[in-house]
């Protein structure tokens, strides 16, 4: 007949190993809520939909002086040639953030907590 013997510090390893696996099987079984950042619109197959933040920072050298840094993401996009393209842009933080298409006449501004822009 053939017993098992566990040590104290086996049987607390053995239990902790268990909980991190049923917490990493709970974590990859729960529901996603990922958000896409270019998406196709579901009314409208030819429209591109591309989801954009905008942030401020800002910091001081150690010399006092205030510099400032605007981001927004993604910080480049390429579309599709011609198709129709919807963007959404929602400010960050920042009061409000100019800003302009190149090679186009898009221009507008984004303001904090706001703002969707569609083309």
């Amino acid at each position: 007949m053939k017993f098992f013997v566990f040590k104290k510090g086996s049987l607390i390893l053995f239990i902790m190993g268990f909980i991190a696996l049923s917490l990493g099987a709970f974590w990859m079984l729960m529901p996603k809520e990922s958000y896409p950042t270019v998406t196709m619109s579901g009314d409208n197959p030819n429209v591109q939909v591309i989801e954009m933040v905008t942030g401020e920072f800002s910091s001081e050298t150690e010399s006092g002086e205030k510099i400032e840094s605007y981001r927004w993401d993604p910080g480049t996009i390429v579309v599709e040639k011609g198709k129709e393209v919807q963007f959404r842009i929602y400010g960050v933080n920042g009061r409000a953030h100019p800003f302009y298409i190149e090679g186009t006449d898009v221009r507008g501004t984004v303001k904090k907590g706001k703002s969707r822009f569609s083309m």
